[in-house]
């Protein structure tokens, strides 16, 4: 078999040896006959070539985006992220809170649910008052149980780790260094947010606190006879009426 190469087209010819009959489309064709040999290296090259551009290359998965490559990792992430908060508290606690009762467990199940839709809606580009409605519902409890700041919003670094520790190399191979220094601004943004709520949820129990400290004097006062009100009618010049 003897392939002409035509200087518009391809043509071939089972008769070895004859002239090559041009292809139809081109008027002055330039003919080139080759040996089986000559052939067979052009396969080969083009072979190579097509198997190094559509065979070698990685496809599918690897070329997703950042987004795309949380979200197939998800359940793994979440995992490891709930394990990762839950280690934040005593030991004692640690295997209650892993129930998935949420009746019988609703500590663990507000955390486990929570932690869910923050990652939910950071891969959503939520709002910041969305992702913080999601938010307090880990850090109202964290800061019941008395944690200091910095282990109530703890828990917010770790994914960054866990992140790393799943797709750090397919960030590297997927050139995605600059979405992931955007995501990770983001998990600062959220322990920003979650030291905002700490503080507010602080001050509700400083208030409820000193509300209740008040009460009980005022009580205790009262039965003892000691407790003066302002009088309405005397509120220019102060005077004091006796609680009987």
């Amino acid at each position: 078999m003897i392939l002409q190469i035509v200087s518009y087209g391809i043509g071939i010819s089972t008769t070895a040896g004859k002239e090559a009959v041009a292809a139809p489309f081109c008027p002055f064709p330039a003919v080139f006959v080759l040996t089986n040999k000559d052939v067979l290296c052009m396969v080969r090259h083009i072979y190579a070539l097509y198997e190094s551009r559509f065979l070698l290359e990685p496809q599918g998965p690897a070329f997703m985006n950042l987004k795309d490559l949380l979200r197939q990792k998800k359940s793994s992430i979440l995992k490891k992220w709930c394990d990762l908060t839950l280690q934040t508290y005593p030991e004692e606690s640690q295997s209650f809170f892993r129930k998935k009762d949420q009746f019988a467990n609703p500590v663990g199940n507000t955390i486990s649910e929570g932690i869910a839709s923050v990652y939910e809606a950071l891969l959503e580009d939520a709002d910041s008052g969305k992702i913080s409605e999601f938010l307090d519902m880990i850090i109202r409890v964290r800061a019941i149980q008395e944690f200091s700041p910095s282990e109530a919003v703890s828990f917010v670094f770790g994914l960054k780790s866990i992140i790393r520790e799943n797709l750090g190399s397919r960030i590297l191979q997927n050139g995605l260094s600059e979405e992931w220094a955007a995501f990770d601004a983001k998990i600062d943004g959220l322990a920003l947010l979650c030291f905002d709520i700490y503080a507010q949820c602080r001050q509700r129990i400083f208030d409820i606190r000193v509300n209740e400290v008040q009460k009980r004097s005022h009580r205790l006062l009262k039965m003892a006879g000691l407790s003066y009100e302002i009088s309405e009618n005397n509120e220019d010049n102060g005077d004091l009426k006796e609680d009987k």
